[in-house]
């Protein structure tokens, strides 16, 4: 197909060759918006699930932004047990595991050593 007389070819880009990890910053049309990616006041955080405000929960779970759905405590619980049903074997070990490491950190958390050595 010809190209009309007329027009001009399109130019060539100058974009800079990137050499390997270089870091290369987003173009500006592309920055988010720090403001989407801020925690909403605490009046205004409920859970996703059951709509229970954040005074009445004991507490709220945020999720990713910059939706950051939450999720409280009792809802929590409550999809423990439907995970736990599928597969209870699976999910008690996982679980143990995550106990034991939380429980780890606390044995060698400073305040811990420094008790440890004092006595």
């Amino acid at each position: 197909m010809a190209r009309p007389k007329n027009s001009e070819p399109k130019a060539a880009s100058k974009a800079k060759p990137v050499k390997a990890g270089e870091k290369v910053p987003p173009p500006k049309d592309k920055i988010p918006n720090l403001k989407d990616y801020e925690l909403p006041p605490t009046e205004d955080r409920k859970c996703s699930f059951c709509g229970k405000p954040a005074d009445l929960a004991r507490r709220l779970i945020a999720g990713p932004p910059p939706l950051f759905p939450f999720i409280c405590d009792e809802c929590l619980l409550v999809c423990v047990k439907i995970l736990s049903e599928d597969n209870p074997r699976e999910w008690y070990n996982d679980l143990y595991k995550i106990l034991d490491t939380i429980k780890q950190k606390k044995e060698n958390s400073p305040k811990k050593r420094a008790i440890k050595q004092n006595a």
